[in-house]
C-alpha cells in the first residue's frame, strides 16, 4: 500500500491539511484517497492502543502530542452494544459507530441521530 512508503508523520501532516481545507471545500470528505488514508491513520491509531473515536486522544495523536495516553483509557472501557432493532435512521446496514470510526467528523458535527 502506498501510505507504507512514507513516513507516519507526513501522512498526519496531510490528513489534517485535509481536513482543515473541508470547511472551504466539502467535496474533500467524499474522496476515496481522504477516507482511505482516514482508515489508515485510525488503523494505526488502533494498533498502538489508542481510540481515535476519542476525539481528543485522536487529535492529540494526529499532532503528535508526547503524552497521548496509551492506550487510552476509553479503549479499554468499551462495551460493544447490541444491534438496533430500529430500523427508522439506519444507514443500510452501517451502524453510526462505523460510519463515525470511518469520518470522525460526524463526532464533530452535531447529528440527528440515535441509537
Amino acid at each position: 500500500m502506498i501510505f507504507e512508503q512514507y513516513d507516519l508523520k507526513e501522512w498526519k501532516l496531510i490528513y489534517l491539511m485535509l481536513h482543515k481545507s473541508v470547511s472551504n471545500n466539502w467535496n474533500v470528505i467524499d474522496l476515496e484517497f481522504f477516507n482511505d488514508l482516514q482508515k489508515h491513520l485510525q488503523e494505526k491509531a488502533e494498533k498502538i492502543g489508542l481510540d481515535p473515536l476519542d476525539h481528543d486522544t485522536w487529535i492529540n495523536w494526529l499532532n503528535n502530542v508526547k503524552n497521548t495516553p496509551s492506550p487510552s483509557a476509553s479503549m479499554l472501557d468499551r462495551e460493544v452494544l447490541p444491534e438496533s432493532t430500529n430500523k427508522k435512521k439506519r444507514n443500510k446496514g452501517v451502524s453510526y459507530r462505523e460510519r463515525r470510526r470511518i469520518n470522525p467528523l460526524l463526532g464533530v458535527l452535531k447529528v440527528n441521530e440515535t441509537e
